[in-house]
């Protein structure tokens, strides 16, 4: 093994190490999470109702994949590797694994969205000067008690009006006070007839590779309620600005359930037949629509995702990673479900 001979390592350590260029890599980090350890690297999981739900692949060189892969499948019985990358997928033949798509991640073309903005974003600019709405870094280390406070009070009031209201973690990791080497944050102020100063924030996630943070995830955006049309454009724009400037690039994230793309390796037909169900029959539940038409506003290249489990039942599959997210699919679809199953059906062929 390329890193078994070296002293031992932190999982932040690995984190920076053997990012590999994984969006996800960084919320490994967060509390709450299992991990599987080597002493080559480590693979961050949750287990629900006697299933092993990892985040992403394993944290290790690519040379030793294969390892941790058989060296995880041995050691759990009902293993779902969810959220995985193309080239872990490839790893799996020889396993039992059933495969499948379950979206895409969208990786920001900053000189498109920053040299050439669509015209929804150009007008939600305009609206976002008129309201002189700004981003402000923020050190946690120097965080006043007042400041805290507000922050928390607007997470309640997000969280309140939002379609999940819950705090959701494993693909998002939840928003800490506590100071974060990795992590930077930004307040968000605006001065209009709402607000006069802080009403929202933003949480970047570092994306590591060869050792060092090549691009930044924006995995949180929180906000009091507002009249101010395109507010996350607006954000992702000004982001994206400073990131450009630091030579760093900058990803939004998950689509679930877009764009499903077919598994290079094991994949199963039926359970990609269920996943297009899902696709047909859920993808426009309000939730899911509005984040794949607030990403599509940002150019830039998609990149699949996949899920790898035990069982070819979708409902299993998926009912599982909700809970490792810790919501459940009331919260995605809740009493839109049938609107939403009504929808799917009148547009089937």
């Amino acid at each position: 093994m390329n890193a078994a001979l070296e002293p031992a390592m932190t999982r932040d350590a690995w984190v920076r190490r053997f990012g590999g260029g994984d969006l996800i890599a960084c919320a490994t980090l967060q509390d709450g999470l299992e991990a599987f350890e080597t002493s080559f690297g480590f693979w961050a999981y949750r287990r629900v109702w006697g299933m092993d739900v990892t985040l992403g692949g394993p944290i290790c060189a690519p040379s030793d994949r294969r390892a941790m892969i058989e060296r995880f499948l041995a050691r759990s019985r009902r293993p779902i590797l969810c959220y995985v990358r193309d080239e872990l997928v490839r790893e799996l033949e020889g396993t039992t694994l059933a495969c499948a798509g379950m979206g895409v991640d969208r990786h920001v073309d900053l000189d498109a969205l920053l040299d050439a903005p669509v015209k929804e974003v150009r007008g939600a600019l305009k609206k976002a000067e008129k309201a002189r709405l700004s981003l402000t870094p923020i050190d946690l280390a120097a965080l006043d008690g007042a400041t805290r406070r507000r922050l928390e009070a607007i997470t309640a009031r997000y969280l309140a009006n939002a379609e999940c209201t819950v705090e959701m973690s494993f693909l998002n990791r939840p928003m800490s006070y506590v100071p974060d080497p990795h992590r930077r944050v930004f307040l968000l102020e605006k001065h209009d007839r709402e607000h006069d100063g802080l009403f929202g924030y933003a949480v970047l996630n570092p994306i590591y590779e060869g050792g060092r943070a090549t691009s930044y995830l924006l995995d949180i955006l929180r906000f009091e309620p507002t009249r101010l049309w395109g507010l996350w454009p607006s954000v992702v724009y000004k982001l994206g600005e400073l990131l450009r400037r630091e030579g760093l690039g900058m990803s939004v994230g998950f689509c679930p359930l877009h764009r499903v793309a077919t598994p290079p390796a094991r994949a199963s037909r039926a359970l990609s037949a269920q996943v297009r169900w899902m696709v047909r029959y859920l993808s426009s539940a309000q939730y899911l629509t509005r984040l794949r038409e607030l990403k599509a506003l940002i150019p830039g290249r998609e990149e699949p995702r996949y899920i790898a489990s035990f069982t070819r039942s979708a409902l299993v599959t998926f009912f599982a990673f909700m809970e490792a997210s810790g919501v459940g699919f009331s919260y995605l679809f809740g009493p839109d479900l049938l609107r939403v199953i009504a929808a799917g059906w009148r547009g089937a062929p």
